[in-house]
């Protein structure tokens, strides 16, 4: 019986991040509109069970600067219950809960919200452009982030359901490459724990690893990682990136970036 009741359980999750992806990923909901077949180019990274619900979504990168393109962060009530999320916001270098500026959202029972670049800004009073963030929440709750030419775009550019690891064994990125020449790889790794961590990261092209980076990233920090500078990737290979700590919490996606360094 306990296991019907786990599955069933399970099954509801993932249908309500479902019913929650489809609404409002569709361009056909953003804006009314829906553009040309070949108007939009999306990439996207959902980390292993993503779709699982918890009381936590790591932001592993988001940018309120002016002239890059707007992060914004859909959050879902999972729950029958009003639940409260709280979102902190640091700059790249991390920091602890006291020093980040907080964005406070109430939902209602299976109700969404949606944090916008300019809440991204006016939390910090514009002191923290780019960074990391950390959503806390009082129920289950799903998060997806969007970046999009504009606040009035049909388009989005890139979506991901961020997800840290639970257990000390780090992150898989399956594939990292580019389908097209003037696209660039990019990893967003981030700290989300509350100690620093000590991440090893190893390029394997084939059957071999190509190279092996160590660093410590303090609590809540970014790491921007480039397989091809840092990685030794070359432009028209692919591969996969183990990313190791035995702190859990890392979290982190890939992105593809274009000439302008937006993310396609």
């Amino acid at each position: 019986m306990k296991k019907k009741t786990l599955l069933f359980s399970l099954s509801i999750t993932g249908l309500l991040f479902l019913a929650l992806f489809i609404s409002i990923s569709s361009p056909a909901n953003a804006g009314g509109e829906t553009p040309p077949p070949d108007a939009v180019a999306i990439t996207s990274f959902v980390p292993p069970q993503s779709m699982e619900t918890g009381y936590e979504c790591a932001l592993p990168y988001f940018s309120a600067e002016p002239d890059k393109l707007p992060t914004s962060l859909h959050i879902m009530n999972a729950d029958i219950t009003t639940v409260t999320v709280n979102l902190y916001l640091w700059g790249p270098a991390g920091g602890e809960w006291q020093d980040a500026a907080l964005i406070t959202h109430t939902m209602p029972p299976q109700g969404s919200t949606l944090i916008a670049q300019d809440d991204f800004y006016n939390a910090s009073l514009g002191e923290i452009l780019t960074g990391t963030g950390w959503v806390t929440a009082t129920g289950n709750i799903a998060c997806l982030v969007k970046a999009t030419p504009g606040p009035t775009s049909p388009h989005y550019l890139m979506a991901y359901t961020p997800r840290p690891d639970t257990i000390p064994y780090g992150l898989l990125f399956p594939w990292i490459g580019t389908d097209r020449e003037y696209l660039h790889p990019i990893v967003y790794l981030q700290n989300g724990a509350t100690q620093p961590a000590t991440v090893t990261l190893q390029l394997l092209i084939g059957e071999s690893a190509r190279s092996t980076t160590t660093v410590q990233l303090q609590p809540h920090a970014l790491l921007t990682y480039d397989p091809v500078l840092d990685g030794g990737l070359d432009p028209n290979e692919s591969g996969m990136l183990a990313v190791n700590s035995w702190e859990p919490g890392l979290a982190g996606y890939l992105a593809l970036l274009d000439e302008t360094g937006a993310p396609v």
